[in-house]
């Protein structure tokens, strides 16, 4: 059995009221908790004082995590605009061609306009699901 020493206690107290303040105890737990932290004499009465709380390293990955899941997808919407800009732009081309080849009418303006809509539809979609 290894005996706790006050820097131990104090740790742990500190852990309390970070927990306590995240809300994840109740102003009588934090009491109770921390009554019985201060008066610990042992490690393993330490360990047991927060045995349900989430440990601090946890929350470092939990950040890492939510910070990795941010950056894949703005990664993704940067991805699918280039995209849906190159087939954009590739479409204003072709309509530019048809024009200057077959003239103006309604057939070849309402064609680009679906195939347009088309396009974006199936590219976005996804994205806002």
């Amino acid at each position: 059995m290894a005996l706790a020493g006050d820097a131990e206690r104090e740790r742990t107290v500190a852990s309390l009221r970070r927990h306590f303040v995240e809300g994840r105890l109740s102003v009588d737990d934090l009491g109770a908790r921390a009554e019985l932290a201060l008066g610990a004499r042992s490690r393993s009465e330490l360990r047991a004082v927060l045995h349900d709380l989430q440990p601090p390293w946890q929350e470092g990955v939990d950040r890492i995590a939510t910070t990795a899941r941010r950056g894949l997808r703005l990664a993704a919407l940067v991805l699918l605009a280039s995209a849906w800009a190159v087939l954009t732009l590739a479409l204003a081309i072709a309509f530019a061609v048809t024009l200057a080849v077959v003239g103006s009418s309604l057939s070849v303006v309402a064609g680009f306009g679906l195939a347009w809509f088309a396009v974006s539809y199936m590219l976005w979609r996804p994205w806002f699901r």
